[in-house]
């Protein structure tokens, strides 16, 4: 039987969320401990991190950025600060509560990771990330 790709794809979004959120006992979404740790590896290459940034790396909308960005200020995971670069703009950075809460979720992101990747060898990744690629590309040229 041939297997249905997308269908797949989902069935493996939704069992990496649901380890995910039982590993961090729903403190947090999975995206919004995906943008966390995007944030914190922008701040360690001196990078400062826009919404528009998050909206492009994610590839999501502007409008569904900007709710996950207002629950994670709400929750004082992040603030927002005017930039002294572009006034019209505002910085993203993790708080205080932000860093150290980032600091629990990498282990329990490399705890993901190592299951995910367990018995895959580099070659079966590297070819499944060129073929994501592809699919990628293809979808976008529909956007």
């Amino acid at each position: 039987m041939d297997k249905n790709i997308i269908l797949e794809l989902r069935k493996i979004a939704n069992l990496t969320k649901r380890v995910f959120n039982k590993e961090l006992k729903n403190k947090v979404t999975n995206t919004q401990s995906l943008i966390l740790n995007f944030i914190y590896d922008n701040y360690q290459l001196d990078k400062k991190v826009y919404q528009k940034d998050i909206e492009d790396f994610f590839e999501i909308r502007r409008s569904t950025v900007c709710e996950i960005l207002n629950v994670m200020e709400k929750n004082k995971l992040i603030k927002r600060v005017v930039s002294q670069i572009d006034l019209r703009q505002k910085e993203i950075i993790l708080s205080e509560n932000g860093i150290v809460y980032l600091q629990e979720l990498k282990n329990d992101i490399d705890y993901l990771k190592l299951v995910i990747e367990r018995n895959i060898t580099d070659y079966e990744r590297e070819i499944f990330c060129l073929v994501l690629e592809k699919m990628k590309n293809n979808l976008e040229d529909l956007c």
